[in-house]
């Protein structure tokens, strides 16, 4: 019951901070001004990934991360929501995003939920072409929790950094 409601209807069945212990706003947010570097790391090809969780009756989620091996460090630095929304407006709206930030051509990996075939192909119509995620929830949560605990021995702030305005992903 437990994993139908986290997995199918997108509820948090732990308690607050039990999945990600290692997770401290105070250390793990950043704002532009501690990486002022950030632009350009975004213009020198440095990798970045999309992701998608299509939902089921939860919220259509994407995030963008860049790890910028300079400092040994993964970002993330955009998140997008919404609910009840066909699939080209998402297209649209992610097309919007990377165009905001300058990256429509430099998105290495695109990696989304497996449960969600037909909208993965419906999405290829807009150029936008997922390889389908490995669900394994445990693997997962054990390599975020170790880049949360790990430190950059060129910052000395933690390996996987979120951006303050991300703000669900914070919250979760």
């Amino acid at each position: 019951r437990a994993l139908y409601e986290q997995e199918i209807l997108g509820l948090f069945t732990s308690k607050h901070g039990a999945v990600f212990p290692e997770f401290e706003k105070a250390n793990n947010v950043y704002s532009d001004e501690d990486f002022p570097y950030f632009p350009q790391w975004l213009r020198e090809g440095n990798i970045i990934i999309q992701t998608i969780d299509s939902g089921y009756s939860h919220f259509f989620a994407s995030q963008w991360i860049m790890y910028v091996e300079e400092v040994d460090t993964y970002f993330v630095f955009e998140e997008y929501m919404k609910n009840k929304t066909l699939t080209p407006t998402h297209a649209e709206n992610i097309h919007g995003i990377e165009e905001d930030w300058g990256i429509q051509d430099k998105v290495q990996l695109r990696f989304a939920d497996p449960a969600a075939s037909q909208q993965l192909a419906d999405f290829s119509e807009y150029g936008l072409y997922y390889m389908k995620s490995d669900k394994n929830l445990r693997e997962t949560i054990s390599n975020l929790n170790t880049l949360f605990f790990q430190t950059s021995e060129v910052t000395g702030k933690p390996k996987l950094m979120i951006h303050k305005n991300c703000y669900e992903t914070i919250r979760q």
